[in-house]
């Protein structure tokens, strides 16, 4: 049996390629606790912005070929029932959001993403 090695991997039609460790087109752990949220670590993500309490917008490193890419997120957040991450805008580039506690925005102590989808 013959074994392939390769350190990146790039779909037909793409012309961003990404690493083969993370073979989701982005994906990040935010650490939304502190006054400032910021990456704990992430791939394909190029900056976040804390807009508000509960308010974050990520960009990514590489656009996407269109907003109809698959996001799907986590949280970590103690004694809540009602959370919700609710993404409202989601475009090529980037993806803004809320944090929702019982309907009103809150800074959960991590947030996490994956991205998949074609990118550019």
């Amino acid at each position: 049996m013959s074994t392939i090695v390769i350190s990146n991997i790039k779909a037909t039609g793409e012309t961003a390629s990404r690493a083969v460790s993370g073979v989701a087109a982005v994906w990040c752990k935010i650490d939304s606790d502190a006054s400032t949220a910021t990456f704990h670590n992430s791939l394909g993500a190029s900056s976040l912005t804390d807009n508000a309490t509960g308010n974050y917008t990520i960009s990514f490193t590489n656009n996407f070929d269109s907003g109809d890419y698959a996001a799907v997120g986590s949280n970590k957040r103690r004694g809540f029932t009602d959370e919700i991450l609710n993404p409202y805008d989601t475009f090529a580039g980037y993806l803004r959001f809320d944090f929702l506690d019982d309907s009103s925005n809150a800074d959960p102590e991590f947030i996490m993403w994956s991205f998949h989808g074609d990118l550019a």
